[in-house]
């Protein structure tokens, strides 16, 4: 019993440690991201400072981080961003979790340059 549980420990830190987590700040926004090597997935969107109501901002996801190509948007990575007013999503995104844009109250534009084939990245 004990060797299985060691295994079991083991393996979830294998996985773990598969990834890279990493910060971006464009205009004011903390983009974080986590990658595996082959594919970055955006995680979360946060301000800085958070602006008083009447400010809003666009952001414009990148193509890559670190030189790898961002594929997925997480589930909630922009849920209930209010200062979120546009947002733009490059090609290489082939997937947007569930609610990534729910409860922004503020967000008027989505412009995805893709077509979504999946909504639900891994």
């Amino acid at each position: 019993m004990k060797s299985l549980l060691c295994i079991s420990v083991l393996a979830c830190f294998e996985s773990f440690a598969a990834y890279t987590y990493v910060t971006n700040v464009i205009d004011d926004v903390v983009l974080t991201y986590r990658i595996d090597g082959t594919e970055a997935v955006v995680l979360l969107a946060e301000l800085i400072d958070p602006p008083s109501s009447d400010v809003l901002k666009t952001v414009v996801i990148p193509k890559t981080v670190e030189g790898t190509n961002i594929r997925a948007v997480a589930g909630d990575a922009f849920n209930a961003s209010h200062w979120l007013q546009a947002v733009t999503i490059p090609d290489s995104v082939a997937q947007v979790g569930m609610n990534a844009f729910a409860n922004c109250s503020n967000l008027v534009s989505v412009n995805p340059t893709f077509h979504v084939r999946e909504q639900n990245p891994s």
